[in-house]
């Protein structure tokens, strides 16, 4: 079978105008598929079918999603949603052809799918994800920042085109960024999941965890787990409340009301730990100069909850 001839750069072919978020991380992720398979790209924005047919993948645009032939619009009646029933958009129908190559994994694929991908093809079709707690203050989104972009220089007197095709490629090495962190933190967590899962196991006291070193995250997934007691980056010791579930605020348990964003000699004397350091006023954080000072930290808010002393 003769080589591909890698010197030709491949084109990718989405719409002209305003731009969204799903076009923009979509052509991003053609980029990075592309440059992984050793090939330099080009990007076209046009409205032409010509164009179109030139295109050795083209999303968003043309009305056909035919993956066999790189071809990813949703703007037709596509049969197809994600797992949750959420429609596709032209980000995750490239990406339901090439995340798992991008990723090395259908696991981690999936992970970015879940965090990253539903949640852009979701807006492009349509679809609130949240409820604001507060009238006057929102989230500032992904969305936002693509939005702020498209509507740069709306009262100058530059071309609408030109405008649109400045704020447009301006946003892909963004994208691309967000793509790539997203593959590694969803490596990290499918990682840290495991890691957490020894450590519990391990654990004498399975309501608080002591860690060699900082875990973001795998405890909410468990029951049990309370606390985790870890060195921080400051060469102390930290007592973090496990959160209630992943990607929320609320903990688990709470630290006394009376500590709240007092430091060293304060807390120290109202805790009755000699080397407490920081209460965070939010009471899910605690830190102490040393293992055993966040632990007692632990047991003395566990005795004011009523609770049995860490078993270590």
């Amino acid at each position: 079978m003769p080589k591909k001839d890698q010197s030709k750069p491949k084109l990718i072919v989405t719409h002209s105008a305003n731009f969204h978020v799903d076009d923009v991380f979509g052509t991003a992720c053609a980029i990075l598929l592309f440059e992984k398979k050793g090939f330099k790209t080009k990007v076209k924005r046009s409205l032409d079918p010509k164009v179109w047919a030139e295109g050795d993948l083209v999303l968003d645009i043309g009305r056909v999603y035919n993956p066999k032939k790189d071809r990813f619009d949703h703007h037709q009646d596509l049969k197809i949603t994600h797992k949750n029933g959420i429609k596709y958009a032209a980000f995750g129908l490239v990406w339901k052809k090439y995340g798992k190559f991008l990723c090395g994994s259908q696991k981690v694929a999936d992970r970015v799918e879940e965090k990253l991908v539903i949640p852009i093809d979701a807006e492009d079709n349509g679809v609130d994800l949240y409820r604001q707690t507060m009238e006057d203050v929102k989230p500032f989104t992904i969305r936002d920042v693509v939005e702020n972009e498209c509507a740069r220089g709306f009262f100058s007197n530059q071309d609408d085109s030109k405008r649109f095709d400045d704020g447009f490629f301006n946003l892909i090495p963004f994208a691309k960024h967000i793509i790539e962190r997203s593959i590694i933190e969803a490596k990290d967590y499918i990682k840290i999941e495991k890691i957490a899962e020894k450590y519990f196991k391990d654990a004498k006291d399975k309501r608080v965890i002591i860690l060699p070193n900082f875990l973001g995250y795998g405890f909410s997934k468990m029951k049990e787990p309370l606390v985790t007691i870890y060195p921080d980056a400051r060469g102390n010791w930290s007592a973090k409340a496990v959160r209630v579930a992943s990607g929320q605020f609320a903990s688990r348990i709470y630290f006394p009301e009376k500590w709240a964003g007092l430091n060293d000699e304060e807390l120290a004397k109202v805790s009755g730990v000699p080397d407490a350091i920081f209460c965070h006023k939010g009471l899910f954080l605690v830190v102490a100069k040393t293992k055993e000072g966040a632990i007692a930290l632990v047991n003395a808010m566990f005795k004011e909850s009523g609770f049995l002393p860490v078993k270590v």
